[in-house]
C-alpha cells in the first residue's frame, strides 16, 4: 500500500540473490491521499517474464495508471554484490557444482577443507566474467563420504571476495 501524492513510483523486482529482473515505473495522476494498493503478479520462467503491475483505489477499481516496464534477461545482469549461492546438489555424489554472482571480472578458484581445516581438494582459479549464477564444478570422487567446508576466493581488479559453504558427500 502506498500514499498519493500524486507522484511517480519505481518498483524494482528482484531474485532472492538480489540480483535485478525488471523494474516498473507507476505514475499515478490526481485523487492525492488516497491509498492505493498496488499487486505485482507472474512468473519468472521460459523467454519471457510475464510480470504485470496494477494499482486499486479502496473501492476496488483499478486505476489506469501509466505503467512502464524495463525488461531483461535475468543471466544478462550484473549483479552489485558478490554472493555465494552455495552448492547444487547438496548431499552430493561424487560431483556437485558451487554457484554464485560476480559484480565484476574476477579470478575464482576453490580450496575444500575437512572439519579438521586439512585441504582435502584445491580448484585452480580460473577467470570469469561479472555476471549471475555461474559455476565451477568439483568432482570429489577421491573424497570420503563425509561434511566438507569450501571456501571460495575471487580475486578482482577492485575488490577481492571471500565466502565459505558447507557441503555433504555421500557415497
Amino acid at each position: 500500500y502506498l500514499p498519493n501524492t500524486p507522484d511517480e513510483y519505481n518498483f524494482e523486482v528482484r531474485t532472492a540473490g538480489g540480483s535485478e529482473v525488471e523494474t516498473f515505473r507507476l505514475d499515478l495522476d490526481g485523487g492525492a491521499g488516497v491509498t492505493y494498493a498496488v499487486v505485482l503478479s507472474g512468473l519468472l520462467g521460459g523467454g519471457g517474464y510475464p510480470l504485470t503491475m496494477r494499482a486499486y483505489a479502496p473501492s476496488g477499481n483499478r486505476i489506469n495508471g501509466d505503467i512502464v516496464t524495463t525488461i531483461e534477461p535475468q543471466d544478462e545482469l550484473v549483479p552489485k554484490t558478490f554472493l555465494l549461492r552455495g552448492n547444487y546438489p547438496n548431499p552430493f555424489n561424487p560431483r556437485t557444482n558451487i554457484q554464485f554472482d560476480l559484480p565484476e571480472a574476477a579470478e575464482v578458484g576453490v580450496r575444500v577443507t575437512d572439519l579438521l581445516g586439512r585441504e582435502m581438494l584445491s580448484v585452480p582459479a580460473q577467470q570469469f566474467a561479472a555476471g549471475t549464477n555461474l559455476s565451477i564444478p568439483i568432482d570429489a570422487s577421491e573424497l570420503a563420504s563425509g561434511i566438507y567446508i569450501y571456501r571460495v576466493e575471487a580475486r578482482a581488479a577492485r575488490d577481492n571476495h571471500v565466502a565459505t559453504g558447507t557441503m555433504t558427500l555421500i557415497k
